[in-house]
This record gives structure tokens, C-alpha cells and sequence, in this order.
């Protein structure tokens, strides 16, 4: 029956978590599947994207160089007006450089580096892993200033070298932020690579986990791109075996109880028995006699009764109790069976026994009634006797195992407080023998507890105090930490009659203590206070309102020294700047180390005049410092956020992020410098602000919190037709207030998210227009303003089309709007983007002419249909012969080219009658008509325009 208890329920367990974890196992096959496969699309789209991104930039540096004048009077003007044009509307072109026929730098576009680099070699860079690309491009990688870059260079004419050549380099991170940043989220880990060199990374890639790797290729660099999505927090596989084993678990657990209550059922009788006959004391049952109701009878008793009795078993089953008690000679005891039995009261005490019956001197005797019986048990307490002869004995080996404990002693005091025993291991400890210390404890006190006197009160009431320590001199002149645990001694009233304990040396184990919090407070690596130090400081230096300065500190150089030679070197460099930092320091000043290669330095009581002159005294420390490594040399620099502490701060967290702020700003002044702010300072609350914008405007896209506005393009020549106007993109903050398209806009450019724009306005017209059919049989043409990122944007492109495919909105009646500059710079994904949406009826629009690259040439090869003037020459033509000069040429050459011309800005009816004399076509501006929502108009009733008008959406 135990085998089975057992054995069935385990094996339901094995079968029943065996199933859950085959389960398990196929559900987390099935998520890892899934996982895999997203990571793979995500993979391909990365792939797709860099190759787009590498490509225009490729091309649109190709084209500088074949569009090479055949002579210029300086081709260095010609090449810097041209690349900085580039570098400004593709971002990630971070130089472009002109070089000779021998590889040397003429010019750079980038204005932080060009005096550095003009003159020198492009070897000066100290690119790694040349190669050659596709199309004549050499290729390679370098570091500057610990950021990777990827330099391409080819020459302007392979025919002629002698002209030179075209190096463009490209800023990795920005790129990588671009296209690889919004990715990172917490289900996907990932990194990217060139070579053996990392260039991003996300999260941590598990090695148990299947992970995707692709290859990429961005300007001739061949990188890999690994990536692993994962799934956090709790899986379906895990609650799937969890699940199940806890079924398992129950099932089992109930088949058990079952039969193990079975089993106790069929051993409980047993249990009576067993456990009487394993009993160590004589057990007998008596039940009352039957024949005699005055006596009992014996109906059990176990084997160890027949110890006790001489006479034998036998012969004790056939005496009743009152016969075994006279036997015994117990007279006594045959009454107090009787007293338990009625009063059912029970028994247990020590008898002394004096009979040749029994075998033991001292019995232990328990009597209680049990239901209709008597239960007698006895147990042989002769040998305690003996123990009580021990006691003395006892007592000495305890005294000598007293003596014998390391580290610790043990005493006792009077009712006065007096020490009347000490034993002898305080001399091991204190030097002092046990009649010395008795004698003359309180004269070897260095120290005691305030709390002395609330301690012996407590001894008065018999409370045991909590341990305290007490600071002894010992014998040999240290000093010693002694710890003392004790509790009173009471007699049964409560009085106090001693006061035992023990006294331990804790000195050792204090030092440690102290060690242990000097570690959790300080840098391992420098020695400097840690972060957590620093924060507990600076908030009671804000709380005290003390006069100080905080110099939030950044090393400008450790990266490199950390890359090019390891983290020990690196390690070994931050020693010496922190000894750097630390020299001169007062007493009362504070440094720490906060992070990696960051410091923060406190001047406590100092002004800020006196604050600066000594961070220029550090600047020349650092300056004049050389660090050496393997028989490398490493020059190192600093840049410095200096705040001053007043007591309008209110936390560490905002004074910290205001100098680090300051910081960020020095650094990019161009580092080794400080820069001086104040938490309230303008330029951090810009910054702030930014990024507030930005989240604003990814909240508008993603909430349709956009509005549309429109202004109508009124004809100035007697044409006839349908409604024309264009529509003009607002925004509102959280408050309620507009914002600025001239703020929004190009910080929606800088942050890539005018591509996210321009669909979102896409699908707003379709959808609109869609859903107000009248009005769509008023419209002539609507435009919609792209920018140039959307130009070479194949995924948008596709879109649309899609959306005209499915839609009801004639594409005749879309108008695309495209700046000048953005068409000449995208003049490859222009042409592509802008000859797709024409063959199926769509039209385009040149906006801002004239104000941009303001090449005929160019307009001459571009399909577009209307030519917008730029507003600059528009607005003042009427006062300014220049500017009127301007708007006849644009006109006249766009209309020898078969283009409609449209002029922006019109601000008077003077203006207005000059444009209708020039044959400008169509006017747009405040004097013709003020912008307004354009869901009003979509709702209001149809009725014929007072004017021809032309559709367009500009940001504005």
C-alpha cells in the first residue's frame, strides 16, 4: 500500500509534465518562428532603406563632379557654393573635399575642420581598409574624434587627373540614427557593424535565440547588420508549461490525499499499539472489572511493563489494580487511581518505590481517565538521581568551556552593577586579568553609549537592553571595541537578582564595517566619490543653501585611448585625470566620478570669478598632461558645464541635468572649453523645447492633430475653369497656441519627419475630397507640396499610386508642389518620382523659383507644369527695379518653355497690376485672398467660385 501512495501519483506527475513540456517546447518553437521571421522582414527593409539612402548620396556627388565647369575663373568658389548646397539638403554628408591630383586637401566645405585640413594629405584622416567600389569609387573608414565616418573619393575627370579629385565623407551616426534609431525598441536587439568595428548597438543579443544577419553595403562599405527580436516579460511557452505543471501538480496531489487517507484509515487502529509498545515508559490499560465495580482489570499493557515487573507478565494479567497495588506494598496508591478516575482529573508525579517487585527506585507516575478506563504509565527516573550528583561536576566543565570561547567572555553583575565574575578569556582580549578588570573596569573606559543611564533603568525594571558597545583601553595601549549582550537574572517575584552576558570584540569586525561603506561610497577604480555619494552631497549642499559652484566634467579624448587601446588603458587614464582633478582641491570642496569617462567637481564657498580662474589653471594641467601607452601618446581635453548653485535649485536632479546641459553646449562649441549657465538659462529651455516640438509633432501625425488650412490662387489673366486655391498646414501646442510652420517645419526636416508628413497630408486631401463629391466636381486642381526626402522616397511613391488606383479623385485634379532646391539636388529621384505620377495624370508645380540654386538650364529639363515665383522678387517688385527685373525674366523664359508661371506673395493691388502686365498667369498672396480652414469650404454649399483659383499645399 506505501509503494502505491507513492508510485501512482509520481507517475501521473512524470506523464502529466512530460506532456506540458512538449507543449511548451512547440508553442516557444512556434514564437521563435514568428520572432525570427519579423526580425528578417525588418532586416530586409534596413537593407532596402541604406541602399536607397547610399545611392542618392552617391549620386548626387557624382553629379557635382560631371557637372564639372569646362573653366571657371575659381572652381574652388564654384565647388564649395555647390557642395555646401549638398551637404545642407542630404543629411550624413558631413565634409565634402576638394583634392589635387596628388591627394591633397584644396578645400573643405566643413568650416570646424577646414583650417586643419586644407594643405594636408587625405591620408591625414588615417583611413583603414581602403577599397574599391563599384563605379570608380574608392572607399574607405576612419575615426575622428571617436565617430565613425565612411570617406568615398573619385576622380572629377578619370580622363584628365590633373583636374583633381571628390572626397565625400560621410557621419555614420547620424546616418545610422536616421534610418536604424526608430527601431530601437525593447523586443528588438540589434547591432551594425563594419569590419571589426562596431558602429550601433541595441540591446543585447542572446546567444540561445535565433538571430538574423544581413548584409548591407553603404558607399562601397560592405557592414553586417544583426538582429534578434525578442519576446519580454512572460511568453505563452512559459505560461504554457507553468500551466500544466500546476495541473499536473493538483491532479497528482489529489490522487495522494486519496490514498493516503486510505492508508491511514487502514493503520490508524495499528497506531495505538505500535506506539505504546515503542513507548519508552510502561503503558497499561485497566478497564473497571466487570465482577467487582470497586476494581479493574488489566486489559493492555506493553512490553516495557514487564520490564519494570519482577514477577512477570503472567502473573500481572491475573491481579486486578487493587490486588497489584497491596502487592506492590502501595496502599497509598489505590486511592489516587480511584480520585482520577471519578473526579477525571489526571496524575503525574515523581513516587518513590520501595518494593522487591519493581526493579527502579524512583517511578515517574501519570494516571488519566480514558473513556470508560484508566491508563497507567511509568517510567523508570532512578538515573535522574544520579544526574543530580553531576551538577557540580557539570558546573566546573562548564566554567572551563567559558574560559575556552575565542574572541568573547562571559560575566555577571551584582544587584549594584558591580562585576562578582569575569571569566578569563577578557585577558586574551583586553590584556587585563579577570581581578584587574574587577577591580578597575571603569578606569579603562575610553567611551561609553549616551544611552548608559536609560540602559542600567532598564536593568532596575528586569528588561533586557539591546546590545551596546563600549570603547575599552587595553593593557597593551590600543583601543578596543567590545559589544555586550545581556539579559537579567529573576527570582519568581521578578526581582533582579544579577545581570549575565557576554562581551565580544567587534574592533576587527567595525574596521571591516567601515571599509565596506568607504567601498560603497567611493569609485572602486579612481578612489573619487561614486554617484550615489555624490548625490547625497549635493543634496545637502542645495539643502543648506551654501554658496558653490558645479563643474560638470566630460573627457573629450577617452573614447579614443579606450578604443585604440583597451580598457585597461583606459582605466589606467582615468587615474591620472582623476589625480588631475584632484590637485589643489580644498578641503572642503567635492569630487566624484558619475559615470564612464564623467566627473563632477563642487567649489564649496568659492564665487564664480574665483571658480573659472581655477578651471583655466586645470585646463593648462590637462593641457600639459601626456598620456602614454605600449609607446602610443594620447593628448587629452575636457569639457566643462559650469553652474552656479543657489538656493533657487530645488532638487539634484535638475541642477545635474542643467550642468550637464552646460556640458553638452561646451562640447559643442568645440570642446576643452566651459561653458557657464544657469538652470533657467535660455539656450537649455531652447533645447528643451526642441525636443518638446519634436514629440508634438510625432503626437500630430499620429493623432491627426495637423490642420488645413487653404488660400486661393487667383487668375490675373481672363481665364475660366474651376476652383483653384492652395492649402496651408497648421499646427497647435498642447496649450492651444499655433506654431509656427517656419519653426516646425524644419525641425521636422532636421528630425526626419516631413516624410511622415507629406503622407499624412496625402491621405487627408484623398480622403477629404473623397468624401465631399460636390465639391470635387467644383475643383480644378489640388497640389501637395513634397519635400525632399519624399522625392527619393520609393515606399511613398508606391503609395500613391496604390491610393489613386482605389480612389474616386481624377489624379488631373492633384498637383504636386516641389521646391527648387530640392528638385536640383534630387535631380535623379526628382525626374524618376515626378514622370511616375504624369502618365496617370498628375501635375507638378516648381515652387520658390529663383530663390534656390536659380539655374534656367535646369528648368529647361524639368517636366513640371507651373512655375512659382519666389515671394522675395514678388513682394517689392513694385519699389524695386531689380526685383521686377527678375520676375520679367522668370516669366518670360517659363512661358518660352511652355510652363504656367504663378507669384507668390502679392501684397498690394500695385503689385498685382504690374504681374497682370508682365503676363504672370495666376497670383497668390494676403492682397488676393487670406488663408482659411479648409473644412469650411468642403462643407459649405457648392456655388461657382468669384474667381479661378489654383490648389496647392505648402507648409506654411
Amino acid at each position: 500500500m506505501s509503494g502505491r501512495i507513492y508510485s501512482v501519483p509520481l507517475l501521473l506527475l512524470l506523464l502529466l509534465s512530460a506532456l506540458s513540456v512538449a507543449l511548451a517546447s512547440y508553442t516557444r518553437l512556434i514564437e521563435q518562428n514568428a520572432n525570427h521571421g519579423k526580425a528578417s522582414v525588418i532586416a530586409q527593409q534596413i537593407s532596402n532603406n541604406l541602399e536607397v539612402f547610399s545611392a542618392d548620396r552617391l549620386r548626387a556627388v557624382d553629379d557635382l563632379r560631371q557637372n564639372w565647369p569646362v573653366y571657371h575663373a575659381n572652381p574652388v568658389d564654384w565647388f564649395n557654393v555647390r557642395a555646401t548646397t549638398l551637404s545642407k539638403v542630404l543629411p550624413g554628408l558631413h565634409d565634402i573635399l576638394l583634392l589635387d591630383a596628388q591627394q591633397q586637401i584644396r578645400w573643405s566645405i566643413n568650416a570646424s575642420e577646414r583650417s586643419a585640413l586644407v594643405g594636408t594629405s587625405l591620408q591625414s584622416l588615417e583611413l583603414t581598409e581602403l577599397s574599391s567600389a563599384a563605379g570608380g569609387f574608392n572607399t574607405g573608414f576612419y575615426l575622428r574624434q571617436g565617430q565613425p565616418f565612411t570617406l568615398v573619393n573619385k576622380a572629377i575627370d578619370p580622363q584628365q587627373p590633373a583636374k583633381g579629385f571628390i572626397a565625400a565623407s560621410f557621419d555614420i551616426q547620424q546616418i545610422l540614427t536616421v534610418l536604424v534609431g526608430e527601431l530601437a525598441s525593447d523586443d528588438l536587439s540589434f547591432y551594425l557593424q563594419d569590419g571589426s568595428h562596431q558602429l550601433f548597438r541595441h540591446g543585447q543579443i542572446n546567444p540561445n535565440a535565433p538571430a538574423v544577419k544581413q548584409q548591407l553595403s553603404f558607399a562601397g562599405r560592405d557592414w553586417l547588420f544583426v538582429i534578434q527580436s525578442q519576446q519580454h516579460g512572460l511568453n505563452s511557452a512559459a505560461l504554457v508549461l507553468f500551466a500544466g505543471l500546476l495541473s499536473a501538480f493538483l491532479v497528482s496531489a489529489m490522487l495522494f490525499r486519496k490514498l493516503y487517507r486510505e492508508q491511514q484509515l487502514q493503520l490508524q487502529q495499528q497506531m495505538f499499539l505500535a506506539a505504546a509498545d515503542a513507548s519508552p515508559d510502561a503503558i497499561a490499560l485497566y478497564v473497571p472489572d466487570p465482577a467487582q465495580n470497586d476494581d479493574f482489570v488489566l486489559q493492555h499493557a506493553n512490553l516495557r511493563v514487564a520490564e519494570l515487573f519482577r514477577p512477570g507478565f503472567d502473573q500481572l494479567q491475573a491481579l486486578s489494580l487493587k490486588q497489584l497495588c497491596h502487592s506492590l506494598c502501595a496502599s497509598s496508591f489505590w486511592p489516587l487511581c480511584l480520585r482520577v478516575y471519578q473526579q477525571n482529573k489526571s496524575f503525574d508525579g515523581i513516587v518513590a518505590v520501595d518494593s522487591p517487585a519493581l526493579t527502579p527506585a524512583w517511578l515517574q507516575l501519570q494516571l488519566v481517565k480514558a473513556g470508560a478506563g484508566l491508563v497507567i504509565s511509568l517510567r523508570d527516573v532512578s538515573s535522574s538521581k544520579m544526574h543530580e550528583q553531576q551538577l557540580q561536576a557539570n558546573e566546573e566543565k562548564y566554567r572551563r568551556l567559558v574560559e575556552g570561547i575565542d574572541g568573547h567572555f562571559i560575566y555577571r553583575l551584582n544587584q549594584a552593577g558591580e562585576v562578582d565574575f569575569i571569566s578569563h578569556s577578557v585577558q586574551q582580549i583586553l590584556g587585563y586579568s579577570p581581578a584587574e578588570f574587577t577591580a578597575n573596569h571603569r578606569s579603562y573606559i575610553k567611551h561609553e553609549p549616551e544611552q548608559m543611564a536609560q540602559i542600567r533603568a532598564q536593568y532596575k525594571q528586569g528588561i533586557a537592553p539591546q546590545p551596546y558597545q563600549i570603547e575599552y583601553k587595553a593593557k597593551d595601549g590600543s583601543d578596543r571595541q567590545i559589544e555586550f549582550r545581556e539579559r537579567p537574572v529573576l527570582d519568581e517575584q521578578g526581582k533582579v537578582l544579577a545581570i549575565e552576558g557576554i562581551g565580544r570584540d567587534v574592533t576587527s569586525e567595525l574596521l571591516l564595517q567601515h571599509k565596506i561603506r568607504y567601498q560603497a561610497d567611493h569609485d572602486q577604480l579612481t578612489g573619487l566619490l561614486n554617484r550615489y555619494a555624490f548625490d547625497s552631497r549635493l543634496q545637502q549642499l542645495l539643502a543648506s543653501q551654501q554658496q558653490a559652484i558645479l563643474c560638470y566634467i566630460d573627457m573629450d579624448q577617452f573614447k579614443l585611448v579606450n578604443d585604440s587601446c583597451g580598457h585597461l588603458a583606459g582605466d589606467e587614464l582615468l587615474r591620472h585625470v582623476a589625480n588631475i582633478l584632484a590637485t589643489d582641491l580644498a578641503e572642503q570642496d567635492v569630487l566624484a566620478r558619475i559615470g564612464g569617462d564623467e566627473f563632477c567637481l563642487i567649489y564649496i564657498g568659492c564665487s564664480l570669478l574665483q571658480a573659472t580662474n581655477k578651471l583655466q589653471q586645470l585646463f593648462g594641467r590637462i593641457s600639459a598632461f601626456r598620456f602614454r601607452w605600449e609607446q602610443k601618446i594620447f593628448t587629452v581635453a575636457a569639457s566643462i558645464g559650469v553652474l552656479e548653485l543657489s538656493g533657487q535649485h530645488l532638487n539634484t536632479v535638475d541642477v545635474l541635468k542643467a550642468a550637464d546641459s552646460a556640458c553638452y553646449f561646451a562640447k559643442s562649441a568645440g570642446r576643452n572649453r566651459y561653458h557657464i549657465v544657469n538652470a533657467g538659462a535660455a539656450e537649455l529651455n531652447h533645447r528643451q523645447n526642441e525636443l518638446d516640438l519634436v514629440s508634438l509633432i510625432q503626437q500630430a501625425i499620429d493623432q491627426h492633430q495637423f490642420e488645413l488650412y487653404y488660400q486661393l490662387i487667383v487668375p490675373l489673366q481672363a481665364q475660366g475653369g474651376g476652383v483653384h486655391y492652395e492649402m496651408l498646414l497648421r499646427l497647435k501646442d498642447n496649450q492651444g497656441k499655433a506654431v509656427s510652420p517656419a519653426v516646425f517645419i524644419p525641425l521636422a526636416e532636421r528630425f526626419g519627419l516631413m516624410q511622415h508628413i507629406d503622407r499624412w497630408v496625402f491621405n487627408q486631401v484623398l480622403d477629404s475630397l473623397e468624401a465631399h463629391p460636390a465639391h470635387l466636381d467644383e475643383l480644378e486642381k489640388v497640389a501637395i507640396n513634397l519635400s525632399g526626402l519624399s522625392l527619393g522616397d520609393e515606399q511613398l511613391l508606391s503609395h500613391i499610386l496604390q491610393r489613386f488606383a482605389g480612389s474616386r479623385v481624377p489624379p488631373a485634379k492633384i498637383c504636386f508642389e516641389i521646391t527648387e532646391t530640392a528638385a536640383v539636388t534630387n535631380m535623379a529621384s526628382a525626374g524618376r518620382f515626378i514622370q511616375a505620377l504624369k502618365q496617370i495624370g498628375c501635375r507638378f508645380a516648381l515652387d520658390d523659383f529663383g530663390a534656390g540654386m536659380s539655374s534656367f538650364s535646369y528648368l529647361k529639363n524639368m517636366a513640371v507644369d507651373f512655375v512659382k515665383i519666389d515671394g522675395s522678387f514678388v513682394r517689392n517688385m513694385a519699389l524695386d527695379a531689380t526685383d521686377y527685373a527678375m520676375v520679367k525674366a522668370i516669366a518670360e523664359i517659363a512661358v518660352s518653355l511652355g510652363k504656367t508661371t504663378i507669384a507668390e506673395f502679392v501684397t498690394d493691388q500695385q503689385v498685382s497690376q504690374l504681374l497682370t502686365e508682365l503676363g504672370v498667369a495666376y497670383g497668390q498672396g494676403y492682397a488676393l485672398h487670406q488663408p482659411q480652414p479648409w473644412l469650411a469650404l468642403l462643407t459649405a454649399a457648392p456655388a461657382p467660385p468669384p474667381l479661378n483659383t489654383t490648389a496647392g499645399m505648402a507648409l506654411c
